[in-house]
């Protein structure tokens, strides 16, 4: 039996659609009820602008079940206890443009090409365009079953050791 996330905002099997200018979280004492805060499952051509996003009990934003042709554009994000960002499931052709993130506990910030029980396909064409923390450390980029990311300006560092971790427990797996 496979665990099943609970997440507060979800987009699953949908298509051309847009999300903007909103702020995105649950309220406060519910917060870490939420494994994602917001869940994109095969979606596909969306457009998100100038959203705020809180992470719940994993991540604030995860993207599985190949999801493609999604941009996100002006985004601020504060982490979930895993990571920010997550992009698996065979996704593709992913961006994120001038992203902010605040990251409370998270070992990192991004996670590409994550364990999916529902696909096993790789994660190919993801664009980091301009992704910062406001911390001022670099953003720290795990990637796994997935295609190394196109890294344009920006304070982004991939992970060599994590990422192998990563790739020898999904191989494992």
């Amino acid at each position: 039996m496979k665990d099943v996330d609970i997440n507060y905002r979800s987009y699953a099997d949908m298509s051309e659609f847009r999300l903007e200018d909103e702020f995105i979280c649950p309220p406060h004492s519910e917060r870490y009820d939420y494994d994602d805060i917001l869940k994109f499952s095969h979606a596909t051509k969306a457009r998100v602008s100038r959203i705020s996003v809180v992470g719940g009990n994993e991540n604030a934003i995860d993207l599985n079940r190949e999801c493609d042709d999604i941009v996100f554009n002006k985004i601020f994000i504060n982490g979930g206890l895993q990571c920010a960002i997550v992009v698996k499931g065979g996704s593709t052709n992913i961006k994120f443009n001038e992203v902010e993130i605040a990251s409370e506990q998270g070992h990192y910030d991004i996670e590409l090409g994550g364990w999916s029980d529902q696909s096993k396909k790789r994660t190919r064409n993801i664009t980091l365009s301009n992704i910062v923390r406001l911390d001022g450390k670099p953003v720290l980029v795990v990637v796994g079953n997935s295609e190394l990311p196109s890294i344009k300006g920006g304070n982004v560092k991939v992970l060599f050791w994590r990422s192998l971790a990563l790739k020898l427990f999904i191989f494992y797996r």
